[in-house]
């Protein structure tokens, strides 16, 4: 499922959400990767306490923010590996999206931290990319928009996506399917 990261990101700010999707999405996917059964109003509270103002109501957001949670549990659980991060698409400028990825991954690990997440008992792929997460959100937006910059974008974007579907599947003790030959 697309959503339209640009209409999204206007009516966070139009409901003084100072987070922009990739954040929301990242936090809840993160809470959601530590513990696959993390209730919505746990993750609403830690939420609204990061990215809203102190007179922002639940009741405002509640709509737009279980949206996103529950987005983030369905593609999570899904067995296909239908999650997908929400960032804005390729028609925005890839700075615009570089920044974006940045600061999901950011705003992911931060949510495992709130989570109480801990690199005790991960295996060596998991630590790698936790590591290689904290590089990501270090990287610099301004590029010079060739070819190969489009590509590696791509590919951080499917390891980031590949890597959180792993991490939620090794936190939360899921033996993966076995897929069927035909």
């Amino acid at each position: 499922m697309k959503i339209p990261y640009q209409a999204f990101a206007e009516h966070l700010k139009s409901l003084e959400v100072l987070a922009s999707p990739a954040e929301l999405h990242a936090q809840a996917s993160a809470m959601l990767c530590f513990n696959a059964d993390t209730h919505y109003q746990h993750w609403l509270e830690l939420t609204m306490a990061d990215f809203c103002l102190s007179e922002t109501s639940a009741e405002s957001v509640s709509e737009v923010f279980s949206a996103v949670f529950e987005l983030a549990k369905k593609e999570l659980k899904d067995n296909d590996y239908g999650y997908h991060l929400i960032v804005p698409d390729d028609s925005h400028d890839l700075s615009k999206r570089l920044k974006a990825v940045s600061d999901w991954v950011q705003a992911f690990i931060s949510g495992l931290g709130q989570a109480g997440f801990s690199h005790v008992d991960l295996t060596a792929e998991s630590r790698e990319f936790i590591s290689d997460l904290h590089a990501i959100g270090q990287m610099d937006n301004q590029v010079e928009g060739v070819e190969s910059d489009e590509m590696d974008y791509q590919q951080v974007v499917e390891y980031i996506r590949c890597g959180v579907m792993l991490l939620y599947t090794e936190l939360n003790h899921i033996q993966p399917t076995a897929q069927r030959l035909n």
